[in-house]
């Protein structure tokens, strides 16, 4: 039997006690890397996205048509020039177009239920810069023939964890907190419930 005073005993428990210590050492700074690395990929994402919306802007600008069809014409060709850009891959590119062609229905519906026009609800003017201020822009621009465009389904205006949205507010379809971006962000889970759908507001 061991007395507690056994060398051996004693150097074991030390040496448990520092390797157990370095292994929590190295795996908060592991922890700490890939959190950097999210946060890399996710404010990339979000320029792009503002990127994208931007060269929409110029494109569906650049069109004598005003109709909703020319708005999903000259999203593509936004997708399309950071894609031979190499700024966007083709999936990333049709991921954030989607995200796009959403805010802009969105933020259409939305107007259309105030029956109100951008210029009234989100004039550019004061809106900056980033995707919104792009989406607004571009809706200033349909005047009256808003409210023409056809609704879409609920389902495809949810938006989700890991999506990026414009500036807004975003309700969880669960508990009802809300979160408020000020600028282009990534939807994170709820942080009342932990839940990944929202509705969006402005």
């Amino acid at each position: 039997m061991k007395h507690s005073d056994d060398p051996k005993a004693a150097t074991h428990r030390t040496d448990g006690g520092k390797s157990r210590a370095a292994r929590a050492d190295i795996e908060a700074r592991v922890a700490a890397r890939i959190r950097t690395a999210a946060a890399i990929v996710r404010h990339r994402q979000e320029n792009l996205y503002d990127r994208l919306a931007d060269r929409f802007r110029i494109a569906f600008e650049e069109g004598v048509d005003k109709s909703r069809e020319s708005m999903e014409i000259a999203a593509e060709k936004a997708r399309e020039q950071l894609s031979a850009a190499g700024a966007l891959t083709e999936k990333q590119g049709a991921r954030l177009k989607e995200f796009l062609l959403r805010d802009l229905d969105q933020t259409a519906a939305e107007l259309r239920q105030a029956r109100m026009t951008a210029s009234d609800h989100l004039h550019p003017s004061r809106l900056g810069a980033g995707a919104l201020a792009s989406v607004a822009s571009v809706l200033d621009s349909v005047g009256e023939k808003l409210h023409d465009f056809a609704h879409r389904a609920d389902s495809a205006l949810a938006y989700r964890t890991g999506e990026v949205t414009s500036a807004g507010t975003l309700t969880c379809l669960k508990c009802r907190a809300t979160l408020r971006f000020k600028d282009t962000g990534t939807v994170p889970p709820c942080p009342s419930c932990s839940s990944t759908q929202f509705r969006k507001s402005y």
